[in-house]
């Protein structure tokens, strides 16, 4: 029943592999947060909501059937994820590399970008009795 909302993206210069980081919160970011949903069977959704709906969430925004589809493989604090990805009429498998610590994840795309999701408390009937159709 947990969520994890999406905090901190980065990326990482390949040459200095230095870290660049990039708050949520800055104005000029893209205009939806992102939340990891996981449910039983390994699978896990990702929900893209709008930062105005972000103070006032509600059931609805976390209906599976709005999620991107995906599934993850833990090991210790370490786990892998795939997502299945519709983009500019093509069908993509996006893989992750993610790694646990208390209560956040972070996620880290081909080595080059990455994202920190940190756990959320959201009312359990807003997350209870989903059941995903993937």
């Amino acid at each position: 029943m947990a969520v994890y909302k999406e905090k901190i993206n980065f990326a990482i210069n390949n040459i200095s592999k230095e870290y660049v980081f990039f708050e949520k919160n800055d104005e000029n970011s893209y205009p939806f947060v992102s939340y990891l949903k996981f449910y039983s069977n390994n699978k896990v959704g990702i929900f893209s909501i709008h930062k105005s709906d972000t103070l006032k969430l509600t059931r609805a925004h976390f209906n599976p059937s709005k999620a991107t589809m995906g599934y993850y493989f833990i090991e210790g604090n370490k786990m892998k994820i795939k997502f299945s990805i519709v983009f500019q009429c093509s069908h993509q498998i996006l893989r992750e590399k993610a790694t646990i610590n208390k209560d956040s994840i972070t996620t880290l795309q081909s080595g080059h970008s990455g994202t920190i999701y940190v756990k959320r408390n959201i009312p359990i009937a807003y997350l209870e009795n989903w059941k995903p159709d993937w």
